[in-house]
């Protein structure tokens, strides 16, 4: 996964290679402190225009206060949850629902929250940015809901021949692993909300 996950980053050119889509790329070391890493690699980082340009922009991220993304992700260490500000969000009528990424590592949550607000998720604004998609939440908690937390045994046995990772994408709209995450937008939070409202499985 990239840094926010909330956003496609892509390429897709045309034939004279002169037009086309592409990612911006993030330097996690900057290009003036560190002028032989410039064009590495492993200093490149895929990102869209908001983590890029508009969030991060010139701030400094070093190794110890910050996550690259090529070193360690934040697979289980650090998860999105919900909490309903009322009861129609509570079973998924409403999307009145705040989105938080939280983690009792402690050195995953330095590196997301940090000192002086250095950190991933304070400077991507993770929280802010994955709150503004509570609608894909609300539909998760309501299929836990409607269905008493059977939904993906009752697509099971209405798909028999589905594979658990195809009953995941058709019942969620996403993706479940996180070798999957950077495929689509909202994955990881999609994922972890699916884990914590624990959809009975054969």
């Amino acid at each position: 996964m990239s840094y926010c996950n909330c956003d496609y980053t892509y390429t897709h050119t045309k034939p004279n290679r002169k037009t086309g889509v592409r990612p911006e790329f993030d330097h996690f070391f900057k290009q003036e402190d560190y002028p032989l890493l410039a064009l590495s690699f492993y200093n490149l980082i895929p990102s869209c225009n908001t983590c890029n340009s508009r969030l991060k922009h010139v701030k400094k991220f070093t190794i110890d206060n910050n996550l690259h993304p090529y070193i360690e992700g934040i697979d289980d260490k650090a998860k999105f949850t919900y909490s309903g500000k009322d009861v129609l969000s509570l079973i998924g009528l409403d999307k009145n629902l705040e989105i938080t990424l939280q983690t009792n590592d402690a050195d995953m949550k330095k590196k997301l929250f940090g000192r002086e607000k250095k950190g991933n998720a304070v400077v991507f604004m993770l929280n802010e940015r994955h709150s503004a998609h509570a609608d894909v939440v609300q539909e998760v908690i309501h299929k836990h809901y409607i269905s008493n937390g059977d939904y993906l045994n009752s697509l099971q046995n209405a798909f028999p021949s589905l594979q658990s990772t195809d009953l995941f994408r058709i019942a969620f709209a996403n993706y479940e692993h996180e070798d999957d995450f950077e495929k689509r937008p909202l994955s990881k939070m999609t994922s972890d909300i699916v884990k914590e409202l624990r959809f009975l499985r054969r």
